[in-house]
């Protein structure tokens, strides 16, 4: 905690200078919560500060209904104040200039231990597997009150949207679904089966059975391979469910994963393979994004100047995605629709609460969660922009309507006009826009992790780990240096010097280049007091460098040619020893050793 604390001191002190302004009485309080309020006042509150200071940025002025939690002069906050000075006038309005560096100062402080991870309480862990059930429930009932008509448009809408990317993917299924190539993805797995064991699966579905043999999928040799007998087909209700698990996200609330069985995962990946490309065509007018987030950030750089477009995020994406809007949305694709089905897990394994059937269509966690989530979301638009008009005058706007917006997730941008339809006709279908975080209004937009304000960044860099006193904690001490390269590329000097400082106690920290295995200290000024490697002729340097072995897992016979089979590409893609060694590292240890410095 101390050592946040002194952080925290130091990336004031860069901004009160650059600012011009004194940041001890700002210290000061932030020590005195601390003692009152522990970790979860740099981690829970300080964040609720920033999101009241954007939606003033948004309205134009300080509203007196926000900053509930800090006192107050004349309805503006005591607390950052000689920040707010140089962005609000003396009556709480918004300057003509607001000074960008005050902003993004403000924004960095409250914004910095967001991220830091670490675990929940138990009570909010508690909380939000709790949310989980209630949010299906919810959805649930929400769907039984959407109006037929409304369901109309949306399956109408839909096959207008996809049939020119869709329908030829729809023919090929139709005539031979087993043109699917499946693959197995790099995590873990329901039952945790992980790495090389995933290719001697024996384990199929009734309902995957239905449209594709599992001999084909499972089976690397049809004519060698006895195995085939020992494959288990599994009846509906003996299917394994998803297990719900939670990961750090916030102290606020942790972040929800479903993990799905082996024999889904695997031909989802599949799917998934064949769906993207088609989504993002030029026949889409990139109105969708799975690969590529920077086209959503170029967009929100520009609308923090002109204003043209708005930002909006869902809170609970994934999970309010009811599965019978994917059902008509792919009404028109029949066969694919039956695959989709066919991979999608119908129950869950929540802790505290057993086994319960789901109403939404995936959690994180599947992979076709993220493409179909982000069809339903650009279709449920699709039927606010078409506005009751006939399906034949929608016909005439499908590229009208595709360039003007984009979706990346549960991030999405629309143009400005049409961002509050755009709200309605999503919460219409269950869906929640989180006001917080939407923007259409003033010139700050974000969107897949860019921030901006009149066209300059001023997105916080977040610690996300206590600073290490030792080479121990492997993830903390990795974590701390790539903080501190970005604080220096960010121009930070001063609070790169003062966890240089830190680094420096623990072990070696030599200066190196970018693309250098060593945990160091990026710089832009030439490299000196390095050795000469005799064999390899490059600079090298003594420091820290983490090893994280694959774990061992040997892998031969059948499931070894299976692997092969899978692979994508002529290329090689796998390491010298990937049948002896394969899956995420369990564990990752420190070594001070020499290496290339650049």
């Amino acid at each position: 905690m101390k050592s946040l604390v002194q952080l925290f001191q130091v990336v004031s002190h860069h901004y009160g200078e650059i600012c011009g302004i004194s940041t001890i009485r700002d210290f000061q309080t932030v020590t005195e919560r601390i003692q009152h309020e522990g970790l979860s006042f740099l981690t829970i509150t300080l964040p609720t500060f920033s999101k009241d200071f954007e939606r003033s940025l948004s309205d134009g002025r300080l509203r007196s209904d926000l900053f509930r939690f800090w006192k107050k002069r004349k309805g503006s906050p005591q607390f950052l104040r000689g920040f707010l000075e140089l962005v609000f006038n003396s009556d709480g309005l918004l300057r003509d200039k607001p000074n960008i560096d005050a902003i993004e100062g403000i924004r960095q402080l409250c914004l910095m231990f967001k991220k830091y991870r670490a675990e929940c309480t138990p009570e909010r862990t508690f909380t939000t597997l709790a949310s989980y059930i209630t949010t299906d429930l919810d959805i649930k009932a929400h769907f039984d009150e959407i109006g037929q008509h409304l369901l109309d448009d949306f399956a109408e809408n839909a096959e207008i949207l996809f049939n020119p990317v869709l329908r030829r993917l729809e023919n090929d299924l139709s005539q031979d679904p087993s043109f699917i190539v499946p693959r197995h993805g790099p995590g873990t797995t329901a039952d945790s089966t992980i790495g090389n064991n995933k290719y001697n699966w024996m384990t199929w579905t009734k309902r995957l059975s239905a449209l594709l043999n599992a001999n084909d999928f499972l089976l690397s040799s049809l004519e060698n391979d006895d195995r085939a007998s020992s494959i288990d087909i599994l009846e509906p209700e003996a299917e394994p469910p998803v297990r719900v698990i939670t990961v750090p996200k916030t102290l606020k609330t942790p972040r929800i994963i479903a993990i799905e069985p082996v024999h889904m995962q695997y031909v989802q990946q599949g799917l998934l393979e064949l769906l993207v490309p088609l989504l993002e065509s030029k026949r889409m007018y990139s109105s969708l994004g799975f690969l590529d987030q920077t086209i959503n950030q170029r967009l929100a750089h520009k609308a923090s100047i002109d204003m043209s477009l708005a930002t909006l995020d869902l809170s609970e994406a994934s999970d309010r995605v009811h599965n019978e809007l994917v059902q008509i949305m792919l009404k028109g694709f029949p066969t694919l629709s039956r695959l989709v089905q066919a991979t999608r897990s119908e129950r869950a394994d929540v802790p505290g609460f057993g086994i319960y059937s789901l109403s939404k269509f995936a959690s994180m966690g599947s992979a076709l969660c993220f493409p179909i989530e982000a069809m339903v979301f650009l279709t449920i638009m699709s039927v606010g922009w078409r506005n009751g008009s006939t399906v034949l005058a929608f016909k005439r706007k499908r590229k009208q309507f595709l360039e003007a917006v984009r979706v990346y997730g549960d991030d999405i941008i629309v143009p400005n006009d049409f961002a509050i339809p755009a709200k309605n006709s999503l919460e219409l279908f269950g869906l929640k826009v989180n006001a917080a975080k939407s923007f259409w209004t003033g010139k700050f937009r974000e969107s897949c992790g860019a921030d901006y304000y009149d066209g300059e960044s001023v997105k916080p860099l977040y610690v996300k780990s206590d600073i290490p006193t030792s080479r121990g904690p492997v993830d903390d001490v990795q974590s701390t240096v790539s903080l501190r390269n970005l604080f220096y590329e960010r121009g930070l000097w001063s609070v790169a010097a003062w966890l240089d400082d830190r680094l420096k106690r623990i072990a070696p920290f030599p200066a190196i280049g970018k693309t250098s295995p060593i945990l160091g200290r990026f710089t832009y000024l030439p490299i000196v007091n390095y050795r000469l490697d005799r064999n390899l002729h490059c600079p090298i340097a003594f420091g820290m460098v983490v090893k994280a072995p694959k774990p061992k897992m040997p892998l031969d016979g059948y499931g070894a040619l299976m692997k092969f089979f899978l692979k994508r590409g002529l290329d090689p893609i796998f390491s010298k020893d990937h049948l002896l060694r394969d899956g995420r590292p369990r564990s990752a240890a420190i070594t001070l050793r020499w290496a290339p410095a650049n």
